[in-house]
């Protein structure tokens, strides 16, 4: 591992939203680009994957001082889960919270799976994969077990309701309470998901990020700093611009992999430092491009936890991959911005003809 030491429910069918991804990778004029997927991400997705490392770890959510979290039980079964600061208010309803306290092996990849097809197939009302497809991406390893696998986890994800409010610039985007999957079936090996036509497509893919498709070959702690990083790096496109790095910090690494605090156990290296460290391995392992790059900063002579985790990863995205990212990131914002607004126009024209027929009706 590289170190540099320092001191110190069904409704109309809804237009295309998403530019096909053939045509996204095109655009790049980048062969790099066909090791990427393009992964929507917003504050109730990230609050979705906060909500998994909570659970699987058996601990609460650990918030950033900016960001409130509450839990409300409204009764054994259905809790919700209320993420607000100064841009958001988000909440997450599960409907059996028995279902995430069982083993959540490949729930967080499944969710990025999930999202990644809603997207390249344009948020249809509805969308299919092959089992084989979860086979040759390395998340499971057999058509039995992805079966058994992707029905366990779609039904977690079924048993969530989004709802609340989010700004990007001065656009506030509202979502009433609803759920993306309301079903799904599985023949011949191949999954169809029936996705409900009232979310708000914006809610859910607010921004757009890249991940690696080696990403889900990793194990759940190396997939979860993945994919919180490539989450970090959408709201860091102006330094990867400017300087071609962004930093974490190892407590915001700490927190979001939802690991002990120092204070809650004696066993620093075995349950903090090593988890973080094996991550970071697993990553570099994996991956086989030099425009990414995770630079872990610590004192070498570091006399305790608190003092390694005042250190932080430097996280490069250089060259060709730097703008392809901000590239396809900016591109299929603009997209999804200019279909939110031709959905809008055909919604007021079928409006204003229910209008006339009334009208008409009445005349007669």
């Amino acid at each position: 591992m590289k170190k540099n030491t320092v001191n110190d429910e069904k409704m109309t069918q809804p237009l295309p939203l998403i530019i096909p991804k053939t045509q996204r990778i095109a655009d790049t004029e980048d062969d790099n680009a066909s090791n990427f997927e393009t992964l929507p991400s917003s504050p109730v997705t990230h609050l979705v994957n906060q909500t998994i490392n909570a659970f699987s770890a058996g601990r609460p959510i650990k918030a950033n001082r900016n960001t409130d979290i509450r839990y409300i039980e409204k009764t054994p079964d259905v809790w919700s889960i209320t993420s607000e600061n100064k841009t958001s208010k988000i909440t997450l309803s599960i409907d059996n919270i028995g279902l995430l306290k069982t083993n959540n092996k490949g729930l967080k990849k499944c969710f990025a799976f999930v999202l990644i097809q809603c997207n390249d197939q344009h948020y249809a009302s509805e969308i299919g994969f092959s089992l084989q497809e979860l086979i040759d991406n390395g998340m499971y390893s057999s058509i039995r077990s992805a079966r058994r696998g992707i029905t366990e986890n779609i039904k977690k994800i079924m048993s969530m309701t989004f709802e609340g409010n989010s700004k990007k610039g001065r656009k506030i985007i509202q979502q009433d309470a609803g759920k993306l999957i309301y079903h799904m079936s599985i023949k011949n090996n191949y999954v169809t998901l029936y996705l409900n036509e009232k979310i708000n497509v914006e809610f859910i893919a607010q921004y757009f990020t890249l991940l690696p498709k080696f990403a889900f070959a990793l194990n759940n702690n190396a997939f979860s700093l993945l994919e919180y990083i490539f989450f970090l790096a959408r709201q860091n496109t102006r330094s990867i611009k400017e300087k071609g790095y962004f930093n974490i910090s190892l407590r915001a690494v700490r927190d979001y992999m939802n690991l002990p605090n120092e204070a809650d156990t004696p066993n620093h290296s075995q349950l903090i430092r090593n988890p973080i460290e094996t991550a970071i391995e697993q990553i570099e392992d994996a991956n086989n491009n030099s425009s990414f790059t995770i630079t872990p900063v610590y004192k070498d002579d570091a006399k305790n936890i608190k003092e390694w985790l005042d250190g932080y990863l430097k996280v490069g995205l250089a060259d060709d991959f730097a703008e392809m990212f901000i590239k396809i990131a900016n591109d299929t914002e603009k997209s999804v911005e200019a279909s939110r607004k031709r959905k809008e126009k055909a919604l007021a024209m079928v409006e204003a003809k229910k209008i006339e027929n009334s009208q008409k009706e009445k005349s007669d």
